[in-house]
């Protein structure tokens, strides 16, 4: 019986020594979803061409991001100054572990291709714009940039007292011609998963609406399926092990992400 027990505690041992060793070495190729906009239909509902294998800074621009800091009580955020795309954010309430001093990390651009972006698109164009920073304060920051008479301002700001990042984007039209605007919202990472098989969790995305409620989509669903879906009231999300990114539409071109 003795000798059971020491055989059980052996075999776990070597469980644990390979689900750590998987988890460092094995490490899955980042999931590519793409999305095709036909030129010749002016109506299409698609928006530019996307993966989430790459981030907006990478396919807005060759230039390398230039990253600005924003940072309150609660969190502190990188962001790309040429796409307003978020890079990165911490938790600053939220050590790892007890009596550690680094910080749970959500969104990370190095790590896990893991950024979240809110940026504007103008019908029958394909292109996602190039900003400038404007000016910049330790929690807010504004982005302008101009094109064919169409100023757009972007404004990055912390919520005080939450983890709450709002992204206003604002269009003034200074030509003689009407267009038609919509925000073109993204949250992208690759599939890798923090999960151990001792201590599986579901690492993915999700969303909501008025319908279906709360519904996970993994990533191979994405990588597999065109999933699309339509609502007037709803969400979207990425979920990892008790943290999630939370993006909603507030209001007219105003994005809403969370980190919780």
């Amino acid at each position: 019986m003795n000798r059971l027990f020491l055989y059980s505690g052996f075999l776990f041992i070597l469980i644990l020594i390979f689900d750590a060793y998987d988890r460092d070495y094995n490490k899955p190729a980042a999931s590519v979803v793409s999305k095709q906009v036909d030129q010749s239909d002016t109506s299409s509902k698609q928006p530019p061409v996307e993966s989430t294998e790459n981030s907006l800074s990478e396919k807005t621009t060759n230039s390398s991001p230039i990253i600005e800091t924003l940072e309150n009580k609660k969190l502190l955020i990188e962001f790309d100054t040429l796409t307003g795309e978020l890079l990165f954010a911490q938790l600053k309430e939220y050590p790892v572990e007890l009596q550690s001093d680094e910080r749970v990390t959500i969104l990370d651009h190095l790590t896990s291709k893991y950024t979240a972006g809110s940026n504007i698109q103008i019908k029958n164009k394909s292109n996602l714009y190039t900003y400038s920073l404007n000016s910049k304060t330790s929690n807010t920051a504004i982005l302008k940039t101009m094109s064919d008479g169409v100023s757009l301002s972007k404004e990055i700001k912390l919520i005080d007292g939450a983890h709450q990042i709002s992204v206003v984007n604002t269009v003034t039209n200074t030509s003689t011609k009407s267009i038609y605007v919509r925000n073109y919202e993204v949250i992208s990472r690759d599939g890798k998963s923090s999960a151990s098989l001792m201590l599986p969790t579901y690492t993915g995305s999700a969303f909501y609406d008025s319908e279906e409620k709360f519904t996970k989509i993994s990533f191979d669903e994405m990588t597999e399926d065109d999933f699309t879906f339509k609502t007037n009231d709803g969400w979207i999300s990425m979920i990892e092990h008790y943290f999630f990114l939370h993006g909603y539409q507030q209001a007219t071109l105003k994005k809403q992400f969370i980190l919780v």
